[in-house]
């Protein structure tokens, strides 16, 4: 199993999008406001909201008086409570009606946030500072358990306005604070590939290296790959980074090949690997997307060779992709790249060969998918059979898979080392 970026958001329910202890709970009503001005002469308050449907959303604790409120102030409060109620009754207390407040708006606010809907948030944002900092209301408010904020919740869906409107109000702090999952906005958003809100993220501030924490799993497969033979049942997970997220799920997209290009662009680091040692380009190899596979691998940082972890077989990306038989990947793997941070294309491709804990190098992985085109790819790239661990040669593994079209390209070609006894 691989991991999945967690999506903590409650799911719609037929019960009121905010809760009340009072007897006077305020359900949900489709509403157009416009308040009323106070006789004090002051600006009238303008008010317009639209609900959406009911999501079930647990309020955060918002203050419990009335603080300096003006009576200008106080009238906006009750003006929409009235609009929002669907009875007469609404609370004598002053105190009573800002935290009914602080709870509507607080719905309002993450439902907006999810369905993406900017004119909500705006009129919210509109009512007067007082009466906002006195129900506790602001941008960066958050789900009590969850601790995810409306930024996290825009940037997962994808809705560009909203993550704009919200960043406009928000310091750069604010824009890294991690859920309850540890996750950021910006994984959010890389998980599902949206590659605009990535871009927007990342000029507000948003750290492309953040990650998330080290766990331990009792998950035998990580990633597709058995992992930890010694037979402890237990397995590291996390570490994972937004240039992570945006590799490892599925499906291959243009938004996800963009989603990595703003990521390195923003000096995301592609050697960042997670828990076990794993790479993006690994990742990607063992997906085949070779649009994301070209642009980490003419990314003059991107360590082609990288390993996987200590918990894991060793395989080198190239390994992975002739296991998995992407020939045009495998094409990619050995074609030239940049080096040493100088753009042009003459660094040498990935070492062919690199080999496993167990002694098994590409051609090993290739004889063993009988994979004649990338047989011959490697060996034009200067491939030669060497003996594993276990005294196989890339010949013997495709023997005993049957495989008497790749023995003979392996033979006839010499493909040998000293080492191997030839």
């Amino acid at each position: 199993q691989r991991p999945q970026a967690s999506n903590q958001f409650p799911q719609a329910s037929n019960q009121s999008p905010w809760t009340s202890n009072t007897q006077n709970s305020i359900p949900p009503q489709p509403f157009v406001f416009t308040g009323a001005s106070s006789n004090e002469g002051q600006n009238q308050a303008q008010f317009q909201m639209r609900t959406g449907s009911n999501t079930g959303f647990t309020p955060v604790n918002f203050g419990h008086g009335p603080g300096d409120l003006n009576a200008s102030e106080l009238n906006t409060v009750y003006s929409v409570l009235a609009s929002l109620a669907t009875n007469s009754l609404l609370p004598s207390n002053p105190t009573e009606a800002i935290r009914q407040l602080g709870h509507a708006l607080s719905n309002q606010i993450f439902t907006a946030a999810k369905h993406g809907d900017v004119s909500v948030l705006q009129n919210i944002f509109n009512l007067p500072p007082k009466v906002l900092a006195a129900a506790r209301i602001h941008a960066a408010i958050h789900m009590p358990t969850t601790l995810i904020q409306p930024l996290h919740l825009a940037s997962f869906h994808g809705h560009m306005g909203v993550c704009r409107f919200l960043l406009g109000m928000l310091n750069t702090a604010s824009v890294n604070v991690p859920a309850a999952d540890h996750e950021t906005p910006l994984h959010k958003a890389a998980y599902n590939a949206h590659d605009s809100v990535v871009r927007v993220l990342l000029a507000a501030g948003a750290d492309p290296n953040s990650t998330t924490p080290l766990n331990n799993g009792i998950t035998r497969c990580v990633h597709g790959y058995p992992m930890n033979e010694n037979g402890t049942g237990e397995v590291k997970k996390g570490r994972y980074t937004p240039l992570f997220y945006a590799v490892f799920n599925k499906p291959a997209s243009a938004s996800r090949t963009a989603c990595v290009r703003e990521l390195l662009e923003a000096q995301a680091d592609p050697n960042r690997t997670d828990a076990l040692g794993i790479s993006p380009l690994y990742l990607a190899c063992n997906h085949g997307y070779k649009d994301i596979v070209k642009v980490l691998h003419h990314h003059s940082k991107t360590n082609i060779n990288l390993q996987i972890g200590e918990d894991a077989k060793g395989e080198s990306p190239l390994i992975r992709a002739c296991l998995m038989g992407f020939a045009d990947i495998v094409k990619e793997l050995l074609g030239e790249r940049p080096s040493d941070g100088i753009d042009d294309m003459d660094g040498p491709g990935a070492d062919v060969m690199i080999r496993t804990r167990e002694g098994l190098t590409a051609l090993h992985a290739a004889a063993t998918k009988g994979n004649v085109e990338i047989v011959k790819m490697l060996i034009e790239a200067g491939a030669r059979q060497v003996r594993c661990s276990h005294g196989n040669l890339p010949e013997d593994v495709a023997k005993k898979s049957g495989r008497d079209d790749v023995v003979a390209i392996l033979q006839s070609m010499a493909a040998y080392t000293n080492e191997a006894g030839a």
